[in-house]
């Protein structure tokens, strides 16, 4: 930059970075579209992500197989519902056979008891809150947004497609995550489309081939 060395870091910045030197490429003229791109563009930045990523590693790349973890990043619940209900059954079978004991207990201790039953309520019912879906519900936003759209913004491809497509590509790739069935990936039609759409393009292609991932 002007004649100095410029470190340039972080894929959004670079990719920034690369559309300016290249005559601003791959954002629209139109400040109102250009924006709009943007957005998208740190909407993977921020979300597509560092959620895709971690589901991912949960899923096929962590040393042993970890079912919270792929369900926090993949599913709206913290576990699947069976193993879930399974779980709430054996900790009310618990509670009861403690509850039980409790009351054999001397009577000065029954106050304490019901403290921390009362506690311990208070901590499934947290447990019970639906955590947010990371992969699942940004896949729903994507297929939402690309209804009716070629692109993420329209008819134009832009950096928040340049972004996202490798994200959303690896989820299904044997040699990525893998995880198309988990994920039902075929169901979500618009992005299925827009995946086809992005990988037909001459440039991506020849990115392909250089660095190949199949």
């Amino acid at each position: 930059m002007g004649g100095k060395p410029l470190a340039v870091f972080e894929s959004g910045a670079i990719l920034l970075y690369l559309s300016e030197k290249a005559g601003g490429k791959l954002l629209p003229s139109d400040p109102a579209l250009k924006w709009e791109a943007l957005s998208w563009l740190f909407w993977q930045i921020g979300g597509v992500g560092p959620m895709f990523g971690q589901f991912g590693h949960f899923h096929k790349h962590a040393p042993e197989r970890v079912e919270y973890g792929i369900n926090r990043y993949s599913t709206e619940q913290p576990q699947p519902p069976q193993q879930q209900k399974q779980q709430k059954q054996q900790k009310q079978q618990k509670q009861q056979k403690q509850q039980k004991q409790q009351k054999q207990q001397k009577q000065q201790k029954q106050q304490k008891q019901q403290k921390q039953q009362k506690q311990q309520k208070q901590q499934k019912q947290q447990q019970r809150r639906p955590l947010p879906l990371p992969v699942k519900r940004l896949l729903a936003v994507l297929e939402k947004q690309l209804e009716g759209r070629d692109y993420i913004i329209g008819s134009e491809y832009t950096l928040a497609d340049v972004a996202t497509f490798p994200w959303v590509r690896v989820l299904g790739l044997e040699a990525g995550f893998d995880a198309g069935e988990l994920l039902g990936l075929d169901s979500y039609k618009n992005v299925k489309a827009w995946l086809a759409r992005c990988e037909a393009r001459p440039a991506t292609q020849a990115g392909l081939k250089v660095t190949p991932f199949t």
